[in-house]
């Protein structure tokens, strides 16, 4: 049994693509080596060791792997890293968007945060089983009655000027495609058309962000940012 063939056995690289094993059996040296040395580890050992690679190789793969990179060199690590938000400035629209841009609505429970915990907000696209696209109006509704907090653009701003505070788990697209993380608890509206909501996205190696109108359909990449009340 060659060494590829043998994590496939143990379940460790399941439904591989037959591009993937040839890359794979490419870097045979390395697998080899990291059998061997599995083969001198404690049946403990090798149960934390399969655990591991599972959360590789799941959705929060690269959060797992940023954070065992910091382990590995000895580094503090899984430690959470408090987003503080400065409310003793509002978000200005003009300044940061330009001319003929202001709020029309906010969600105050968001706008009462001074601190948050990056790791507990989740990415709500309030989809239903089967459905592939939402018209805004019904997602807005769906949004506000499950009660989430949805993240203002003063809290968008702050990622936005500290990006080593944004959640690594946020770079992983959706589907093949690029995720658009919204910050629906500030809703502003242009003076030439309609209503808009700002966005962070990962794309070509690097944050950027936008302002999206909100009289289109919403897809699954296209997840709100929010906290549990």
């Amino acid at each position: 049994m060659d060494t590829l063939t043998g994590f496939c056995s143990l379940g460790v690289l399941p439904g591989l693509q037959t591009s993937t094993r040839k890359e794979l059996i490419m870097s045979n040296g390395i697998i080899g080596a990291a059998v061997r040395l599995l083969v001198g580890l404690c049946p403990d050992f090798l149960g934390a060791v399969r655990d591991l690679l599972e959360k590789l190789g799941g959705a929060s793969g690269q959060m797992w792997f940023v954070e065992l990179k910091k382990f590995l060199t000895k580094k503090p690590c899984w430690l959470p890293n408090i987003l503080r938000i400065d409310r003793s400035k509002s978000f200005d629209p003009v300044k940061f968007l330009g001319e003929g841009w202001s709020i029309v609505e906010e969600d105050e429970r968001s706008l009462a945060l001074t601190e948050i915990d990056p790791t507990k907000i989740q990415l709500e696209t309030v989809l239903k089983e089967g459905e592939k696209r939402i018209q805004s109006e019904e997602k807005f509704k769906r949004l506000k009655k499950t009660g989430y907090i949805r993240l203002d653009a003063r809290i968008f701003q702050t990622l936005w000027g500290d990006q080593s505070l944004i959640p690594e788990i946020w770079k992983v697209k959706t589907d093949g495609n690029t995720s658009f993380i919204y910050f629906d608890g500030t809703e502003f509206r242009r003076s030439v058309g309609g209503r808009a909501v700002l966005f962070l996205c990962w794309n070509d190696g690097r944050w950027d962000w936008g302002a999206d109108r909100l009289d289109v359909d919403w897809y699954p990449n296209d997840p709100s940012a929010v906290l549990a009340e």
